[in-house]
């Protein structure tokens, strides 16, 4: 049975559900930011359908990402537990009345066992491969799918479920359906430096990192709204580490988004601080 999982218009369900996964906590800003009820209730609707939009796309990661979000804000003290229970009963209780098909894709061990599960661990060793057969220059952009397809035929044994994907992929490529670079190792890491080598890991990780800190310095020096902004920033930057470790999203235009959200909120949190030293005479606390 093909399972119709919704995409967003970004014509895959993994990356729309990544997204949404990263989006979900400004809603938490949001609904702080302004005080008008009617506002207010159109970005609990907002947050809703995101949620909605997320268990639709049957994305199993992305549920993960974004329940380490929601604990991530539990535990801050940003977000009233007794309350997210309750909404959480009565959304699982309406998935589980409305029982959309494919749904069985989150929860069945049998799809885990027979799914698309078993077929990412090849792909990921074969990521550690070719990260060990080339670790400081990498193979090029988007060279990790012929590449893998090289180390695939030079295994010496194979499951036979790998050797029918296999079949099927060359015979989609030769039909001009697919081709061998849309293959991806379904990890961010693995799929940066198999490309872009030593160097390519370890400039994202700088940005990664750089991104961490300039959102604790605007939760650290900015006002209580801003300081929340800081702390859904950070709940949207954790869940989207969590997608990296199951999906290949170097590309996509989350992550440049929310670096640019952390530099911008850290500039305007201090701004005040930096204004208070450039005055004569004046004691910063």
């Amino acid at each position: 049975t093909v399972v119709k999982r919704i995409t967003g218009g970004l014509s895959e369900a993994n990356w729309f559900s990544y997204t949404l996964a990263a989006v979900v906590p400004i809603n938490l800003y949001l609904f702080h930011r302004f005080q008008q009820r009617g506002v207010r209730c159109l970005i609990l609707l907002a947050a809703t359908l995101q949620c909605i939009g997320i268990v639709l796309s049957f994305t199993r990661s992305a549920m993960i990402a974004m329940a380490v979000t929601i604990a991530y804000l539990v535990m801050r003290g940003r977000l009233p537990l007794k309350p997210l229970l309750v909404a959480g009963m009565l959304g699982a209780g309406g998935f589980i009345v409305w029982n959309p098909a494919g749904l069985e894709r989150v929860y069945s061990i049998a799809y885990a066992e027979q799914g698309s599960t078993p077929h990412r661990v090849y792909l990921f060793l074969g990521g550690v491969a070719l990260v060990q057969e080339r670790p400081i220059i990498g193979f090029g952009y988007n060279q990790y799918g012929p590449n893998f397809h090289r180390w695939l035929r030079t295994v010496p044994e194979v499951p036979e479920y790998v050797e029918q994907w296999e079949r099927a992929l060359e015979d989609r490529v030769a039909s001009g359906d697919e081709r061998f670079e849309w293959v991806m190792p379904h990890n961010t890491v693995l799929q940066i430096w198999v490309e872009f080598g030593l160097l390519g890991i370890i400039t994202f990780g700088a940005l990664y990192a750089l991104m961490m800190h300039d959102l604790r310095q605007a939760r650290r020096y900015g006002d209580p709204l801003r300081q929340l902004l800081a702390e859904c920033l950070l709940a949207s930057a954790l869940g989207f580490m969590v997608c990296a470790l199951f999906g290949h999203l170097a590309m996509t235009k989350i992550v440049w988004m929310l670096a640019g959200f952390a530099a911008a909120l850290r500039r305007v949190a201090i701004a005040p601080r930096v204004a208070a030293t450039t005055q004569p005479g004046s004691v910063l606390p």
